[in-house]
């Protein structure tokens, strides 16, 4: 089982019940929380989810997974933390009608505050809140069918927070659900949206690997063990095989309509993708899983030395020239321009193979800003291409905010223009 770093700094992730669970080898299939939470929550594409989901979150949530328990007669409830992060549904509008039949946001919106690294809402973090609130929610309906989707973003989005002080609350919450009988008969889904994405450790080699491996574990309940031991057995099967969130989200589907004997649900954007109640085979690929390569995780990546590999030195050259263009044709506020970006040091250059194709990771700073930089770059009958992006390993700091596009943020490295008035 894959243990990202910020889940190994949990101590639950080494207990007896975790080591009861099953924990998942689980790859991303998108940059950031958006797309990876929105492909469990509706099994789309990001294309499908931003026309569906226009003018706001609202538009598409019959879409949701949510709104497919509550059609088969479940109640649901849906909260989420730290709400002036830009990732998941604040930048798209939010939902302007309450989405599910129990919505935390409006306590949220009351007063959440920053106190240190730690986010708080009223006397206690807001991640206990929302643990707290999950708690009541599952021990009111435990007698009835419910559906509650809680993520947490303020214990580990920024390097400032820290999961260790997660810790204590989960174990209470998972202790509470176990006295008081709710994980007899009640699913729960522990994961990530993605691994570490910025800062000191994405320099690191096998941190390219850490992004793309959220944390996956998953506690099946006692009836569902004793009843559904096929399932069961195949879904410890698929512990150590390759496991997107299209097959979460058809696994959820497949929950939802359990008792109903109706046929299976499958993802828009993976048909061929399963629920995990059945066998996925060992030799399944990342096409097959719906991932595209640049964050496909299944494969064999290897340092490569600059100076004996022209390839390696020529994908780097076309990812510094890639960056370059973009900071020289952003647009900013007025007053503002970008810097002209300069290659200041290579910092990793690693290949690996596809058929007929190499693909080549390089990470690089510029200057000025020391700005960290890494993409991967596909080369293919002699041609190179950048694959899908070029990402940041920077935090995001007061450097790119005179862009107008905050897409182009992560390029930008603001200056003053020097204005002579005669």
């Amino acid at each position: 089982c894959v243990i990202p770093n910020y889940a190994k700094k949990l101590k639950l992730t080494e207990t007896k019940d975790r080591k009861q669970s099953c924990g998942q080898r689980a790859i991303f299939v998108g940059y950031n929380t958006f797309p990876n939470l929105m492909s469990v929550l509706t099994g789309m594409n990001m294309s499908s989810i931003y026309s569906a989901c226009h003018p706001n979150m609202y538009s598409c949530n019959e879409l949701m997974i949510w709104s497919k328990f509550r059609k088969a007669g479940y109640t649901t409830a849906y909260g989420e933390d730290y709400l002036r992060l830009p990732d998941t549904f604040f930048r798209h509008n939010g939902f302007k009608y309450t989405p599910t039949h129990h919505y935390m946001r409006p306590f949220f919106i009351t007063g959440e505050q920053q106190n240190g690294n730690v986010i708080c809402t009223g006397h206690r973090s807001s991640g206990k809140q929302i643990l707290n609130y999950a708690y009541d929610f599952a021990d009111t309906y435990k007698s009835q069918s419910f559906f509650g989707m809680f993520w947490i973003n303020s214990y580990s989005h920024n390097l400032d927070n820290l999961p260790s002080l997660f810790e204590n609350d989960l174990l209470n919450f998972f202790e509470k659900a176990r006295e008081s009988d709710i994980l007899n008969n009640t699913f729960i889904v522990f994961f990530s949206d993605h691994g570490i994405r910025y800062g000191p450790m994405r320099l690191l080699e096998e941190s390219y690997y850490e992004e793309r491996l959220p944390m996956f574990f998953v506690w099946v309940p006692n009836e569902f063990r004793t009843l559904h031991k096929q399932e069961y057995y195949n879904l410890q099967l698929n512990q150590n095989r390759l496991v997107t969130p299209y097959d979460l989200y058809a696994t959820l589907a497949k929950i939802s309509n359990m008792s109903a004997n109706s046929a299976d649900i499958t993802s828009e954007a993976c048909p061929s993708c399963k629920n995990l109640f059945e066998e996925i085979t060992t030799h399944r690929t990342c096409a097959e899983a719906g991932v595209i390569s640049k964050w496909c995780s299944c494969h064999d990546m290897k340092s490569v030395d600059r100076t004996i590999d022209r390839d390696a030195t020529n994908s780097l050259q076309l990812a510094v020239s890639y960056v370059q263009g973009m900071a020289n044709e952003i647009q900013t506020i007025d007053g503002m321009k970008c810097h002209s970006l300069q290659l200041e040091a290579v910092l990793r250059t690693h290949a690996f193979k596809g058929v007929n194709k190499t693909y080549y990771v390089v990470a690089f700073q510029m200057k000025p800003g020391q700005v960290v930089y890494e993409t991967t770059v596909l080369k293919e009958n002699n041609e190179y291409s950048i694959l899908d992006s070029v990402d940041t390993l920077t935090a995001y700091n007061v450097r790119g905010n005179c862009v107008k596009n905050e897409n182009d943020r992560k390029y930008c490295v603001c200056k003053k223009l020097n204005i002579v008035r005669t």
